[in-house]
């Protein structure tokens, strides 16, 4: 890596301790660790660096980095290796989950420029743009990253020998190039390009090693040919975001397939073929009014199921939705609208009576009068995300009941016209979320013993409704206000922020106050002689 060092110090004066710095922090992860970060290089740029964790461990997964350790599955051992690399900092977590979307992370800019080289240095990837096809790139590369290629310029791959390349990411190009003499390619990721069209995509399916495809946000995309079949080592096929409207019947030749993401198509019905494949276990198809198959309770190998439209469903449908006992995460849609009441009810009653065993993450939108009591049945359930009324509240015993629960976020409709006092349960929660109008939540002393971070979500409240107790929160290391910039001099939020200073000033662990993004560390503080004092300068 030394000459590619040599070299970035000479064209940036000034950074080079400060690459030194990060290459350290590279040099000093597990072999693991290294291998998954040069991968997630290979996808992202300075622009474009922020990624999905689904997404980024599938692909470890694919590529071959990952495999089962012992009992525990290659995504369990994926996950665990995405959470190291979180806890070193490497790793950034940019935006949450919301009830609509994913969490997005990114890379240190100048860790993803250090990755850069060392993928160069090691000619493990070639990375080709508007911006640098003039380099000199691998000679045969294994990994191959494409962006920003626009129409009526080369993407550089004419000098290139691409018979032995394993992966292809193309991102934001009007032009792409053939896909004929691909032979070894295992992953191909293609998104936000205009350039792909079905006849490439036909290309594409002579593909007979590729394990991993990606066509998100491809417009020219309008179908997928019967050829589909060919592709039987596929294990993750995502065609979210395209003009595509039926899955043809050859889907059902996949018997490798893993995941299936048709979110944000014209897709309405799902192939009845799916049912046949034995190892699909993530499938998802949006909030667009999608039917699944009927005998979809023979879909025993799915784990993530989502999301779960009560106006699409039949009575019979939801029985079988009943019989996936497998699902260990699911999303379901509701409607508003008062003719949708008895499709809610039913596609509620549906989940309260099979209980789904296994079940820890849940999502369930728009939102509850009050919180249905079979949710306390759900003894595995970790994660939970769920829209109410204010008396809905009232049930918040419910959840504080569940044993395993450790995330919850809870989103409140309306101004809150009482306190919500929180004094016991919730004995594992680690995170929780409240969004709200004026989040007007009180912890007493006891309460979410294990709870580390707290996001608070706040708009135009009235002063006077501000959160308290915080100091109460014996595990607390994190608080996180969240108000849109419109909203900064109305004086709930700015009577809200202050009284959160204060009391993270107060709390008897290092806090961390996130203000719109603004990071505030409040020194630990410690009781010396029945007297508080802290531990750290006040100022810092």
């Amino acid at each position: 890596m030394a000459s590619s060092l040599d070299s970035a110090q000479e064209r940036i004066s000034g950074l080079e301790d400060l690459i030194k710095v990060f290459s350290l922090s590279y040099e000093n992860l597990p072999s693991t660790l290294k291998t998954c970060l040069l991968c997630i290089a290979t996808s992202t740029t300075v622009k474009y660096q922020k990624f999905r964790r689904g997404d980024t461990v599938r692909k470890w997964i694919t590529e071959g980095f990952i495999s089962e350790v012992g009992w525990r599955s290659s995504e369990e051992v994926a996950n665990q290796c995405f959470d190291d690399l979180v806890g070193s900092k490497v790793i950034q977590p940019v935006e949450r989950p919301t009830f609509y979307g994913k969490g997005m992370y990114e890379v240190n800019s100048m860790m993803l420029y250090v990755l850069r080289l060392i993928s160069r240095e090691e000619s493990l990837v070639t990375f080709l743009s508007d911006l640098d096809i003039s380099e000199t790139p691998a000679a045969r590369p294994v990994f191959l990253s494409i962006r920003r290629c626009g129409s009526d310029s080369s993407n550089g791959t004419e000098r290139l020998d691409l018979s032995h390349v394993r992966s292809i990411t193309i991102i934001h190009c009007d032009k792409v190039f053939s896909f004929k003499h691909l032979g070894y390619l295992r992953v191909l990721n293609v998104e936000e390009c205009d350039g792909l069209d079905d006849t490439d995509v036909q290309h594409i399916c002579r593909l007979i090693l590729l394990k991993h495809l990606s066509l998100k946000e491809t417009p020219q995309v309008t179908r997928i040919p019967p050829q589909i079949g060919n592709l039987r080592h596929l294990e993750t096929l995502e065609i979210e975001l395209t003009q595509i409207s039926v899955l043809p019947p050859q889907i059902g030749k996949l018997q490798n397939l893993e995941t299936l993401d048709v979110r944000l198509t014209r897709v309405k019905e799902l192939p009845k073929e799916l049912i046949q494949l034995p190892k699909l276990a993530n499938l998802h198809f949006g909030h667009t009014g999608v039917r699944l198959p009927a005998g979809s309770d023979r879909f025993k190998s799915v784990k993530v199921l989502g999301t779960i439209d009560s106006r699409e469903c039949s009575a019979s449908t939801l029985q079988e939705i009943g019989g996936m006992t497998g699902l260990i995460k699911a999303e379901a849609m509701l409607y508003g609208e008062p003719a949708d009441t008895p499709k809610n009810d039913n596609l509620l009653s549906c989940m309260g009576k099979c209980n789904f065993p296994l079940l820890e993450e849940l999502k369930v939108a728009p939102r509850f009068v009050k919180i249905p009591g079979w949710i306390a049945h759900l003894s595995r359930l970790k994660k939970l995300e769920i829209r109410l009324f204010e008396q809905g509240l009232n049930d918040l015993k419910i959840l504080g009941g569940l044993p395993s629960l450790t995330s919850l976020a809870i989103q409140l409709f309306g101004d809150p016209r009482k306190q919500v006092t929180i004094t016991s349960g919730f004995t594992r929660l680690e995170f929780f979320a409240f969004d709200c109008y004026a989040p007007w939540v009180k912890f007493e002393q006891g309460a979410m013993p294990s709870l580390r971070h707290i996001e608070l979500t706040h708009y135009s409240g009235p002063a006077g409704k501000t959160p308290a107790g915080i100091i109460y929160l014996e595990s607390l290391q994190k608080v996180t206000l969240i108000y849109s910039s419109h909203c900064s001099s109305c004086a709930g939020v700015i009577e809200t922020v202050a009284v959160m200073r204060k009391e993270a000033a107060s709390h008897a662990n290092r806090i961390v106050l996130s203000v719109n993004g603004d990071d505030e560390i409040f020194p630990s503080i410690s009781s010396v002689d029945g007297k508080i004092t802290t531990t750290e300068n006040e100022e810092c």
